[in-house]
């Protein structure tokens, strides 16, 4: 079985506007993840699976959605965290 190449297709940062809401519960291993993410990717597989990760400051995913395409994703991030379309900044690739 082959791996799956990750390209990052857009990077929004959070700042203390965005909203941190309790519209989203993240567990890991079954436990709840209270850590507040530095900034969001959206990734895209080789296999065309779109993610919306949550990522650290060092800018380590610690969780993840798994999306239909690029503006379900969009639409994700902006219910859960009010970023708008507009915030996105395109990775060059």
């Amino acid at each position: 079985m082959s791996e799956s190449t990750q390209h990052t297709l857009y990077r929004a940062p959070l700042t203390e506007n965005h909203l941190l809401v309790p519209r989203l519960r993240s567990y890991l291993n079954g436990v709840e993840v209270t850590k507040r993410p530095f900034e969001l990717r959206i990734v895209r597989y080789d296999a065309d699976e779109i993610y919306l990760f949550e990522c650290d400051e060092q800018g380590v995913e610690f969780t993840d959605t798994l999306d239909e395409n690029l503006a379900e994703a969009m639409r994700m991030a902006e219910y859960y965290w009010g970023v708008s379309k507009e915030t996105w900044g395109e990775v060059l690739k």
